[in-house]
């Protein structure tokens, strides 16, 4: 699956994949359940490892999602979740630390949740304390949809390990403060950190031996969208087509109501 999502972001342009969704099944009517492998965290882990390592061996990174406990909902904003370091790590976090170690993930999206009665984002202890420090993670971290209406600072997430934000509207009100020495160094270690995903990407994949696959996937020769891109000029007919049609359409429905107001307004 990695390797076929590497060939199709390589016929499109594009370098990095919002996915895969490791969270956890905690219950059948979490909203993204369709998004995320199982309700065990060693499956969800050892999958999403191979789909991450696929990717990334084809120039694809992936952004590993959702960093961390963002079950509940489809989009668990203001969800404040408690729960033991034991269960914290055994369950929740056990599926992100296999997708970095074995998959070799150089890219995760933090999620909207609270862990306890902190925005994930800027949760230190499970962005830097964990994810950098004990596993060992390089690369960038992303936020979830960003819309300035929430509590995603950028100087709080940067402080944290959060390196950039998802299409922001706004700076979320509050912008980064550069005259400020801590959140100075911050920032430039972000942007190290976003470097580093492209280049440790491009290196993987520029030596990596594809006769290793188990799928055949001839990437970088599958530009159907740099070809003639038959497909463009025919859509665009297409509509072209249902406009004039619907034009039409309208006109042979309005022509007798205007012919009759005409000849109102002559007869008065």
């Amino acid at each position: 699956l990695g390797t076929a999502a590497a060939a199709e972001a390589s016929a499109t342009g594009l370098t990095g994949w919002y996915a895969p969704g490791v969270n956890i099944h905690r219950t059948p009517y979490s909203g993204r359940n369709y998004e995320y492998y199982s309700e065990d965290p060693l499956l969800s882990g050892k999958m999403a490892a191979n789909v991450v390592l696929g990717a990334k061996n084809h120039g694809l990174y992936c952004y590993i999602k959702h960093f961390t406990m963002a079950e509940e909902g489809p989009n668990p904003r203001n969800v404040d979740t408690w729960t033991s370091e034991q269960a914290f790590r055994e369950i929740y976090l056990k599926p992100f630390e296999l997708a970095v170690k074995e998959g070799k993930g150089n890219a995760i999206m933090s999620g909207f949740n609270n862990i306890a009665s902190t925005w994930c984002g800027s949760c230190y202890a499970q962005n830097v304390t964990i994810l950098r420090e004990e596993w060992g993670f390089r690369g960038t971290m992303v936020t979830d949809w960003s819309s300035g209406d929430d509590n995603m600072y950028p100087e709080r997430g940067i402080r944290a390990g959060n390196d950039i934000w998802l299409n922001p509207n706004t700076t979320n009100g509050r912008p980064i403060n550069i005259s400020d020495a801590t959140t100075l160094y911050c920032a430039k270690q972000a942007a190290k950190n976003v470097i580093y995903t492209f280049c440790d990407t491009y290196n993987t994949y520029k030596h990596y031996d594809a006769s290793n696959d188990v799928v055949k996937v001839n990437i970088g020769t599958t530009q159907v969208v740099h070809g003639t891109n038959w497909w463009r000029p025919t859509a665009l007919a297409i509509e072209i087509t249902f406009a004039l049609g619907a034009a039409a359409l309208l006109g042979f429905a309005w022509t007798p109501l205007i012919i009759k107001a005409f000849s109102k307004n002559k007869v008065d």
